[in-house]
């Protein structure tokens, strides 16, 4: 269904204003995500890991590679593809940013700018292990179907009870922040067939 055209269309801007925000507001923390999309033979795929199960926050979880803002970081797109190099081992020349979505504000203080990205061959992918167990690809038009798509329950450690949309594929359950950030993306793809 979706395309890199399509992507290009609706994402491409001269230059992302959400990303060149620089410094944390209210409070906030900044960090930066790449939402990686590979051309598969089927069509595009996404790019996931999931994290190191002996991290200390959201180990074992399934998520975007990211991280925290560094000073050293000219911008939002800076972050995400020098955390995603460390992470995964992608080569940056590899990488082709169509532009960013709006930033993600989480209840633990966090505003996170996704950054998205097609990623050119060779796929030659290697997990730091000290961050990341695996790294795996969903169909981005199983992402996008509804249909696949849960509530789920969860408690957080202070006792208090969320809901957040979920979706499993394979052994693979993604929920919370990545969830979040999903739904933010097929939004801009929902406005962007809209718009065509």
């Amino acid at each position: 269904m979706f395309d890199r055209a399509f992507l290009e269309k609706i994402l491409r801007q001269p230059r992302c204003s959400a990303c060149f925000v620089g410094g944390a507001r209210q409070g906030k923390k900044d960090a930066a995500v790449l939402i990686p999309l590979l051309e598969r033979e089927k069509g595009l795929n996404v790019l996931f890991t999931r994290r190191a199960r002996n991290l200390v926050e959201h180990a074992g979880q399934v998520s975007f590679p990211g991280g925290h803002k560094e000073p050293g970081d000219v911008s939002f797109c800076d972050t995400a593809l020098r955390e995603t190099c460390e992470e995964i081992g992608l080569k940056r020349e590899n990488a082709d940013v169509l532009g960013c979505l709006p930033p993600y504000v989480t209840l633990t203080g966090y505003r996170i700018v996704p950054v998205i990205a097609c990623l050119l061959p060779p796929f030659d992918f290697v997990p730091q292990p000290s961050e990341v167990d695996e790294i795996f690809e969903v169909p981005l038009d199983y992402l996008y179907d509804a249909a696949n798509w849960t509530v789920r329950s969860f408690r957080e450690r202070d006792g208090q009870e969320l809901e957040t949309n979920s979706l499993i594929y394979e052994k693979y359950c993604i929920w919370g922040i990545t969830a979040g950030i999903l739904d933010m993306f097929k939004a801009r793809l929902r406005a962007g067939c809209l718009d065509s």
